[in-house]
């Protein structure tokens, strides 16, 4: 069953009201209204960070305050892996993320088909970049194998030493998630889920 999310602002009925007579305006600029049906939206943090970002709790923050976050979604994770009881594998029963919607760009390209699809070494429906997640030729750090488990490279724990495993944004194989271990040196993006 899929459901829709609807946010109302004094700002929407404004503009319902208004599309009746004249169009829509926000502050001189046109409102685009987009509907979507997405109980999971995977976007990313603003800008690259460098890989001794720290816990969970500082990798969630940097999605919370992304302003590539949708709106309307009470839940929002860094999709990392962190340790063996905190990775992206599990973070379906440790979040409450549910496990059989399809997951969705912002724009609402389908990345993946469910939970099981994004922990399968099959990769997305089309690359990061394509579907509007990640700037062309840039990296996500994961710190995950190519199912979503705990690789170990993670920069000592997201402390920016060692090595690392991270994704590509031009990829739609496993390398998404898992483009080999390289150094910690230097930034990457966080993935971010919206639930």
């Amino acid at each position: 069953m899929e459901y829709n999310r609807i946010v109302i602002t004094t700002a929407t009925v404004f503009c319902f009201i208004s599309l009746m007579f004249s169009g829509c305006k926000d502050g001189g600029g046109e409102i685009n209204i987009v509907g979507s049906n997405a109980r999971i939206v995977m976007f990313s943090s603003d800008s690259p960070q460098a890989g001794g970002f720290g816990n969970r709790a500082t990798a969630d923050s940097y999605c919370m305050s992304s302003i590539n976050k949708p709106p309307g979604y009470p839940n929002i994770r860094a999709m990392v892996s962190f340790d063996a009881s905190d990775d992206i594998f599990l973070m379906k029963p440790n979040f409450g993320i549910p496990g059989y919607d399809e997951i969705k760009s912002p724009n609402g390209g389908l990345v993946f088909d469910d939970w099981g699809h994004l922990t399968s070494p099959m990769g997305p429906h089309a690359t990061l970049y394509d579907l509007g997640i990640l700037p062309n030729g840039s990296t996500w750090w994961s710190g995950s194998l190519s199912d979503g488990r705990i690789a170990a490279e993670n920069c000592t724990n997201w402390t920016a030493t060692g090595m690392v495993r991270r994704g590509s944004s031009n990829a739609s194989d496993a390398l998404w998630i898992n483009n080999g271990s390289e150094s910690c040196i230097g930034t990457s993006y966080l993935l971010c889920l919206a639930f």
